[in-house]
């Protein structure tokens, strides 16, 4: 009957609003999940002539535009889960959350950064050399990227085991969320012991990035073929 007097005066109740944007935030997260399965293989190898001679920048725009997709699909996937994700899976979508956020400003920054360097300096290019004053800024940054790839593996470990849990969302979704984020941090941890001429980073990342992106987009579609009529016959009857 409420849903009856809603439809009659035009009126659409929370549950509606909610799913709309559930849904629209799934086409967010299944555009994102492709563009980052896309992108991460694309990347170039890390030294200076490498950066110089690519199209470094667009890469990184590319793979930053792919996050910011995927933000919006990561809060239609907490709200489509509610409390079903638990305390566990809540702490992770606001570590994950963070981690992201992180992650993406680190992406941009690095996008637009080295290619500038590589132009003056090559060899200073994901330099770890703190001696030199470029260094030396790049230290006092280098924590806050590195502590949002910790955030980004730990907190979307937490909320694909929750999504797992769940079963709001695929499972294997969840699974591939999860194992994918921690090899794709574990891909950037390794560039300071494999160095930059390693074509092992980016295939590491890669491992991650491919199952990340396509967890991503399993977890968008489910999110948009929600449709507002389905999900309020389905709240009526429970």
């Amino acid at each position: 009957m409420q849903i009856d007097t809603q439809v009659a005066t035009g009126t659409q109740s929370p549950l509606t609003r909610s799913t709309r944007f559930t849904r629209w935030s799934g086409l967010a997260a299944m555009l994102g999940g492709l563009l980052f399965a896309i992108g991460i293989p694309l990347h170039p190898l890390r030294f200076g002539e490498a950066v110089h001679n690519s199209p470094y920048a667009a890469i990184h725009t590319l793979i930053a535009m792919s996050l910011m997709l995927a933000l919006l699909g990561l809060v239609g996937v907490c709200v489509r889960q509610g409390e079903r994700l638990g305390t566990f899976g809540l702490a992770g979508y606001f570590i994950a959350f963070i981690g992201h956020t992180l992650t993406l400003a680190g992406l941009m920054t690095e996008g637009f950064m080295w290619p500038a360097v590589a132009v003056y300096d090559p060899a200073a290019v994901h330099s770890f050399d703190a001696s030199t004053p470029l260094g030396q800024a790049i230290s006092l940054l280098t924590p806050i990227f590195l502590g949002g790839l910790v955030f980004f593996a730990v907190g979307y470990a937490l909320l694909g085991g929750a999504t797992i849990r769940a079963g709001n969302l695929p499972r294997g979704a969840g699974l591939l969320v999860a194992v994918g984020a921690v090899l794709y941090a574990a891909g950037d941890f390794s560039l300071p012991i494999l160095g930059t001429h390693s074509l092992l980073v980016t295939v590491i990342e890669t491992s991650g990035a491919i199952p990340f992106g396509l967890g991503f987009v399993w977890m968008g579609y489910a999110l948009w073929r929600r449709r507002p009529g389905v999900a309020q016959t389905r709240a009526a009857h429970e």
